[in-house]
């Protein structure tokens, strides 16, 4: 269930970076927090194979 919910929530947050590129939000910033937003579904799975 909370797996579900954190894939439902990084949807919602991947929405949100569109919405603030399209606005013309500063491109660096939003580029370094997708990087980090990527590595977060790697660490899950990660985590989901130690189970």
């Amino acid at each position: 269930m909370d797996l579900r919910r954190l894939k439902g929530d990084l949807s919602r947050l991947g929405g949100l970076v569109k919405q603030t590129l399209a606005e013309c939000a500063d491109r660096v910033l939003v580029h370094r927090l997708l990087r980090d937003l990527d590595a977060r579904p790697k660490e899950v799975r990660a985590a989901l194979e130690k189970i």
